[in-house]
């Protein structure tokens, strides 16, 4: 079920999804059709179909899926508005308690791969607030010289937008299965 839903992600044909799963191309389309329906009832960006009004994404969608029958529209356009968010906003935040003795082990491996690949920003959010802002304070995070009432804020770079709109549809389907 996981490959057919990251099939999904990256906008794979159904006949692509069936070859790499080994499902069936019906299976396939079924569960496609149904994690469209799963975003439409779900997910937090929903258009409901009105007759007679033009759908703001159908101009962009329709090239692609052209043979959609009209009552189905509604749903490719619920699924096109969550591929465009996730495309900008795909990001992947993780906040560590400093307190937490199995917290630091996990950043300072994520610093290792951070220096063969760019790919973690990594910094500490303190308790004391900046008298300039009144906000907390936030520094880079030292692995050596960190206080232990703060907060480690990982942050993902460069997320593809296809892995963040799996992340979020595995996450909605964990919540609430098909």
């Amino acid at each position: 079920m996981q490959k057919l839903v990251r099939a999904f992600a990256e906008d794979k044909t159904v006949k692509q999804a069936a070859q790499e799963t080994g499902f069936s191309e019906v299976t396939a389309r079924n569960v496609f059709m149904k994690l469209r329906e799963h975003l439409y009832r779900y997910g937090f960006m929903r258009l409901p179909p009105i007759p007679g009004r033009a759908m703001p994404a159908r101009i962009v969608f329709a090239k692609k899926h052209r043979g959609v029958p009209e009552k189905y529209a509604h749903l490719y356009e619920t699924e096109f508005l969550h591929r465009v968010y996730f495309t900008k906003n795909g990001r992947a935040v993780k906040r560590f308690s400093a307190r937490d003795p199995k917290a630091i082990p996990r950043v300072k491996k994520l610093l290792e791969y951070n220096k063969v690949t760019e790919k973690y920003d990594v910094i500490e959010q303190l308790e004391r607030l900046d008298p300039e802002t009144g906000q907390r304070e936030t520094r880079p995070f030292d692995p050596i010289d960190f206080e232990t009432s703060s907060t480690i804020i990982v942050n993902e770079l460069n997320l593809e937008p296809s892995e963040a709109f799996f992340r979020y549809l595995w996450g909605l389907l964990l919540k609430i299965p098909l």
